[in-house]
């Protein structure tokens, strides 16, 4: 659906794994001044990612507030779910994932807690919006910007969108007033809109590292122009692994585990829900703050708080594994406290270092990316000082590594300014899809097998159906406003719609069929037609963008002039 009045506020939804925040900005300050916040948050820009809904899914709390909540008050009919934004990544056509609560109580499709997410922060939002301006203000008077990894698929984005709608942020599905900002692309607007003490100037080539809770983005642009206005044109499609800041404390919890036993951490987990919560939020703590090269000291006294554990003494369970691990030791410290050596931290965080390393060292090897110059590194991981270290290590001496002040604040901050202006600065975009249609061939039938030659009576000849059709190549390069135009008559009078499939794959040879397992179908869209005029007097012309951060489809009617957006429905 096309917005037929201005927004007159810009709000970005900073999404993320293990942290959330929202950020606005009003159109007539051109983004001179951005309010940043987060739900039940006085002195943080930032609250945990953690929602609490009744068994239906429907919103009870959000943020750290509902942690608190859910933990004091501990009410059997509601929810708590943390880390499940990832599930959204697995996200096929037509099959979502479901993602359980931490007590393995209730299980819920991940949508229905994403949405849940959404209205809290959407509705946190409209609050402060109308506290600190006086202003009355609804959701549609917004340009919502949701904040998404660049390594998300389009069938992610489409799924996304339709939760942002269920979150009461949009009332159409294709809306134009809800868009995406890929999460390394917004961190460069924020920084090199702040750019002048890393030196940034036109020609630079600049890596952008976004290290998150759940995933590493990287994306890498030729600086175009700094002023009067920021253009940059994207060297290589975006890319990135699933190993953020997470997984080092997934690692530290699986050191647990060996510690105590996994039938024991089992049991603990699940009887003693908000120690085990305590125990989490120790370990992330413990991360955050650590420094490379160092001991760390790792309070341990919630697992104390199970009755079968209790008993137990930390310094038998220290030695224990000790003298197992000889080289990667732990002492104990007290009666709840354990000392984590040096070498067992490493052991820990390096495989998790070394999957990001690995991946950055293949992104520089790329021939798009000889002679870069900086490389930003962004997201709340990048606080982690081995990552700093490792990737410092990584760069040879010809690159400057620009680390923020703020790196938490980047990307939701540059998503504010994406949004004011969405086509003002990213200029071309590198697919990392090939995108097509489906269509029939009836001419130069040779060059198809013929086991695929179909009779038509209607037409009077032979054709050639589930012809891959290609848009984009993989690897092309888009201008963010580049445009494929295609007209569309219906076959007969009465006809309401004409559907269309559209299709994907990372293959840089177009298959020549629809079925080549190189392909996945990411769904129909269906342009409108009048019922009321004969196919000839039905013309209807459809616009296909992909240099955008997601497929926009529209259609006009060329008798009327009339034009929509069209949604991409995940049959």
């Amino acid at each position: 659906m096309l917005s037929s009045l201005p927004a007159s506020t810009v709000v970005s939804i900073d999404f993320g794994t293990t942290y959330s925040g929202i950020a606005y900005s009003f159109v007539g300050s051109h983004g001179s001044v951005i309010n940043i916040g987060a739900p039940g948050e006085t002195h943080s820009s930032k609250t945990v990612t953690s929602v609490v809904t009744d068994s239906g899914g429907k919103l009870v709390s959000f943020g750290r507030v509902a942690e608190d909540e859910y933990f004091r008050n501990k009410n059997g009919a509601h929810y708590l779910f943390k880390e499940f934004k990832m599930a959204l990544f697995e996200a096929k056509v037509g099959i979502v994932p479901e993602v359980t609560s931490i007590d393995g109580r209730l299980r819920l499709p991940v949508t229905t807690v994403i949405a849940a997410s959404l209205e809290a922060l959407k509705n946190y939002a409209l609050k402060k919006i109308m506290k600190e301006s006086t202003l009355l203000i609804r959701a549609i008077d917004i340009q919502w910007v949701v904040t998404i990894p660049a390594i998300w698929t389009a069938t992610a984005k489409h799924v996304m969108r339709a939760t942002a709608k269920t979150a009461g942020l949009i009332e159409d599905i294709s809306s134009d007033r809800l868009i995406f900002a890929l999460e390394p692309e917004a961190a460069t607007l924020s920084e090199v809109d702040t750019s002048t003490p890393h030196g940034l100037k036109a020609n630079d080539k600049l890596v952008v590292l976004d290290c998150g809770g759940g995933t590493i983005d990287t994306t890498c642009y030729l600086i175009q122009t700094i002023s009067p206005t920021l253009e940059v044109s994207e060297l290589v499609a975006p890319s990135g692994c699933p190993y953020g800041g997470a997984c080092i404390d997934a690692r530290i919890v699986d050191f647990i585990k060996e510690l105590i036993g996994a039938a024991r951490y089992k049991h603990f987990a699940q009887c003693n829900p908000a120690a085990n919560h305590d125990l989490l939020s120790l370990i992330s703590s413990m991360k955050e703050s650590y420094q490379m090269g160092s001991t760390a000291q790792i309070n341990v006294t919630p697992l104390f708080e199970d009755k079968d554990l209790a008993s137990i003494s930390i310094k038998e369970l220290a030695a224990s594994y000790t003298s197992k691990h000889p080289t990667t030791s732990v002492t104990a410290v007290g009666h709840s406290r354990l000392r984590l050596s040096k070498e067992l931290m490493c052991a820990l965080y390096e495989p998790v270092i070394k999957n990001i390393t690995s991946h950055m060292n293949q992104l520089l090897r790329v021939p798009e990316l000889a002679g870069a110059s900086k490389v930003l590194l962004v997201g709340g991981f990048s606080l982690f000082t081995p990552l700093r270290a490792a990737v410092k290590d990584q760069i040879n001496s010809s690159l400057q590594l620009i680390v923020p002040k703020r790196p938490r604040e980047a990307v939701v901050r540059g998503a504010v300014l994406f949004g004011l202006n969405p086509k003002a600065n990213i200029k071309t975009r590198v697919s990392a899809y090939t995108y097509g249609l489906e269509h029939s061939e009836f001419d130069d039938l040779a060059k198809h097998d013929k086991s695929r030659h179909v009779y038509d009576p209607s037409l009077g000849q032979y054709v050639v159906d589930e012809v891959f059709h290609e848009y984009v190549k993989q690897g092309q390069k888009i201008p963010v406003d580049h445009q494929i135009t295609e007209t569309y008559y219906p076959v007969h009078k009465g006809q309401r719609t004409i559907k269309s499939e559209i299709f994907s794959g990372q293959c840089t040879t177009p298959p020549l069929y629809i079925d080549d397992p190189a392909l996945t179908k990411l769904g129909v869209f269906s342009v409108p037609c009048d019922p009321s005029l004969n196919p000839d007097d039905n013309e209807c012309t459809v616009t296909f963008q992909f240099g955008l951060t997601e497929i926009v489809i529209k259609a006009r009617n060329v008798r009327t002039g009339q034009e929509v957006n069209l949604a991409i429905d995940n049959e």
